[in-house]
């Protein structure tokens, strides 16, 4: 782990974020994991979030959740640098009160529907206007209507790792909630047209959702009892063994991901990816894989029986991995995002 410099190991940093854990989510992932490394780094962190906890936390920063509006506002004088994940105005609005280094990650797509009243959009501008606003991909920052820095998103690299013991007995592994947009169901649809052709390859679904009746009917109807396994819920160490256990990481999401953080878990332990064409899977899978047409089982289906049938092709898309995985490791993105911080903190090194 790189030494910070006197600058950096006594800034103090805040950051925001509606979303958290126990919540298991991207963003929370990503919270968690930054607050962690700038606190390796020698920062001084506080997490604050509107998401409630039964539990004691246990972390090496300090979260405060639910904060009224004293505290909200004390922790924002507190700070040098106040870092919004995503923009809200629950958070955001200190920021209108000073010019302390304020700066706002986007996660996602930006609409300006209905559901904005226009004071609310207004003021949702403004605040982007006080602060600088970051994006977690190329496609999202071009999609913005703003003027945006990229950092990626990183990826948990001690629990998202190989482990060569584990032999890979399964094929096809589908990671995330069982809803219409992630595309479970096009992946079945895509194991269909591999049946025709006489290609059988295991597969397993981790999540859980809405969709799981359908998909279990859809299961049903294909004849794919003997492939297809649901085994609910995974995460951390044990979600990381079951990715060690398969080839291929499939992410056929309708809906454009504006990252992809499951793509670089499963490229980390040693799957090849085949995901949608569009929104930030691009990025997150590189030369790591395959990309279909979003939406098209065909597309899917053609690109899987290509790598199911071509061993080659599977080493060459793995060759690339650990260089790829290298621009998103916790220790490389946390000091982008300190390197930023760098030129809007002045700081009293004696």
């Amino acid at each position: 782990m790189a030494r910070c410099d006197s600058k950096v190991a006594w800034m103090k940093i805040v950051m925001t974020t509606i979303p958290f854990l126990p919540r298991v989510g991207g963003m929370e992932t990503v919270v968690s994991i930054l607050a962690s490394e700038f606190c390796k780094l020698g920062c001084q962190v506080k997490v604050t979030t509107a998401t409630p906890s039964n539990a004691k936390d246990s972390f090496c920063y300090e979260v405060i959740r639910q904060p009224g509006k004293r505290r909200l506002f004390d922790l924002y004088r507190w700070a040098d640098v106040y870092l919004q994940h995503g923009p809200s105005l629950k958070f955001g609005w200190p920021t209108f009160f000073s010019r302390k280094p304020s700066f706002i990650v986007h996660h996602v797509w930006m609409s300006e529907s209905s559901r904005f009243p226009a004071l609310t959009r207004r003021l949702r501008h403004s605040l982007f206007r006080r602060c600088r606003n970051l994006c977690v991909s190329e496609a999202l920052a071009k999609s913005l209507p703003l003027t945006c820095e990229m950092i990626p998103n990183p990826y948990d690299a001690k629990v998202f790792r190989l482990q060569p013991d584990l032999p890979r007995v399964r094929d096809l592994l589908f990671v995330g909630r069982l809803i219409r947009e992630k595309g479970a169901d096009l992946l079945l649809e895509a194991l269909g047209f591999l049946r025709a052709r006489k290609v059988h390859p295991s597969t397993t679904f981790v999540g859980s959702g809405s969709e799981l009746s359908n998909l279990k009917r859809l299961v049903n109807r294909l004849e794919l009892e003997d492939q297809v396994a649901f085994v609910g819920e995974c995460a951390g160490e044990a979600l990381a063994q079951l990715m060690n256990a398969h080839r291929v990481l499939v992410v056929p999401s309708r809906w454009e991901e504006p990252f992809g953080i499951v793509a670089l878990e499963g490229l980390a332990c040693g799957c090849v990816v085949v995901a949608s064409n569009s929104g930030g899977l691009r990025e997150a899978v590189g030369r790591c894989g395959c990309l279909f047409e979003r939406d098209s089982p065909e597309s899917l289906a053609d690109c899987l029986d290509e790598l199911l049938n071509d061993k080659t092709k599977i080493a060459a898309a793995r060759s690339h991995s650990a260089q790829h995985l290298e621009r998103f490791t916790p220790d490389r993105i946390a000091e982008r995002y300190l390197a930023l911080f760098r030129k809007d903190v002045t700081m009293d090194t004696q």
